[in-house]
């Protein structure tokens, strides 16, 4: 073996990062985005989420992640573009994924009322000079 092979992974570890992935299922949510845009032949910088919008053919459930036109709305937010390469794509999405995911524990445990609760938060802070 060759000084430095050890630590390098090839094509014939394909194995060991399909099983990293299967541990951590948004980053291969987020290879299949990579994948998606190469497919599509889309070109850098990425500006809005509507060009990752137009690479979902309908909603789609993905390891366990509903992923809609909408959800990409909501979580791939303004201030994370321009994307410009393949690594800030992903880390992206990756992002995307994990506020999505605590979000969706918090909304399964928010109580029957949550809505009027919400109403009435955004009154008091809009009330007391927020947003």
């Amino acid at each position: 073996m060759k000084k430095g092979k050890k630590n390098d992974l090839s094509e014939e570890d394909f194995d060991v990062i399909r099983q990293v992935l299967d541990v951590v299922p948004e980053l291969k949510i987020s290879a299949l985005a990579i994948k998606r845009i190469r497919s599509a032949k889309l070109k850098y910088p990425i500006e809005t989420p509507k060009v990752l919008q137009k690479l979902l053919e309908k909603e789609e459930v993905l390891e366990g992640h509903h992923i809609s036109r909408n959800t990409i709305d909501l979580f791939m937010t303004k201030e994370l573009f321009p994307i410009n390469d393949e690594r800030e794509l992903a880390s992206r999405t990756y992002l995307c994924l994990i506020r999505c995911k605590e979000a969706m524990a918090w909304a399964a445990q928010a109580p029957d009322n949550a809505r009027d609760i919400l109403k009435e938060y955004e009154k008091s802070i809009k009330k007391i000079g927020g947003k």
